[in-house]
């Protein structure tokens, strides 16, 4: 079964277990929806990548977006955190968590708006093979969001 995951990466992860084990839910997810054998890899693999991410956890956001939520709410949210981000006093940390909020707010305006089942927005910077590197990414989940802003 693997280790015990928490948080949003956890949820999914467990929904992709359910996946690959349960004989009913194969090829849908819990709304009933039909998901393609590609939608399922691409979802494994993109769970499977945030899960094995490590990375400084002040310089990384994860922006969770309720459906029904308006998109300008939480661009306006990212352009609070970056006010706020000019208080930190560590150069280096600053402008990593500046870097990361910018890239936030790239994202939202790849959007025209927030999809039936939410958005998640992660991006910062990640140690990958011992380098740091920048990470970016939006998606829609496969099931709506209960939770948003988080």
């Amino acid at each position: 079964r693997g280790p015990p995951v928490r948080g949003v990466v956890g949820r999914g992860l467990r929904a992709v277990r359910r996946l690959r084990g349960g004989k009913e839910a194969r090829n849908a997810d819990d709304t009933g929806n039909k998901m393609s054998a590609a939608e399922i890899w691409r979802g494994k693999r993109m769970v499977e990548a945030l899960g094995n991410s490590k990375g400084d956890g002040t310089s990384m956001i994860s922006l969770l977006i309720k459906p029904g939520d308006n998109i300008h709410q939480a661009a306006n949210l990212l352009a609070q955190e970056m006010g706020t981000a000019v208080n930190i006093k560590s150069r280096v940390n600053r402008a990593a968590v500046q870097q990361a909020i910018t890239s936030a707010q790239s994202q939202l305006k790849l959007w025209k708006g927030i999809p039936p089942n939410g958005l998640c927005v992660y991006c910062g910077n990640v140690m990958k093979d011992g380098a740091q590197t920048h990470q970016t990414l939006s998606f829609e989940p496969p099931r709506p969001l209960k939770s948003g802003q988080g």
